[in-house]
């Protein structure tokens, strides 16, 4: 399952033509950081797999701080506000 989180990650476009076609995700696989933002299609994908994972007992496989998800499109890229 954290593979297929990975790989799904790792195949995102990331692209946007407004902040709204952005979304985020939380850290379900080692190595893809605390979370972040990515095209809103991807996001759902791996919010589902997140689903699965957290519907297995998985625990996190990193301790991340507290984040807000502030998507933000910026030169048709998908990141985080300020």
């Amino acid at each position: 399952m954290q593979s297929r989180f990975a790989d799904t990650l790792a195949r995102a476009a990331g692209t946007c033509a407004a902040a709204g076609d952005c979304g985020c995700y939380n850290p379900v696989a080692p190595g893809t950081g605390c979370g972040g933002v990515t095209d809103r299609a991807t996001s759902q994908e791996l919010a589902g797999i997140e689903a699965e994972f957290h519907a297995q007992g998985c625990e996190w496989p990193i301790q991340c701080a507290a984040w807000t998800c502030d998507p933000r499109c910026v030169e048709g890229r998908c990141g985080r506000g300020p």
